[in-house]
């Protein structure tokens, strides 16, 4: 899960139990939502857009 806000597993990096964290945290996925984060830039209706309110 992305955070708590995240009921319906919209945005999924992987599991823990198959895949070792920092696979996880370095892969692709995890760096697009942190370039959106740090950018500010997000697709329309995207989880992170609609809870900081962009």
């Amino acid at each position: 899960m992305l955070c708590c806000k995240e009921y319906f597993d919209s945005i999924n990096f992987g599991s823990l139990l198959t895949t070792d964290f920092l696979e996880i945290y370095q892969g692709i996925e995890f760096e697009k939502i942190r370039n959106m984060h740090k950018n500010g830039i997000f697709p329309p209706y995207h989880l992170c857009k609609q809870c900081l309110g962009i």
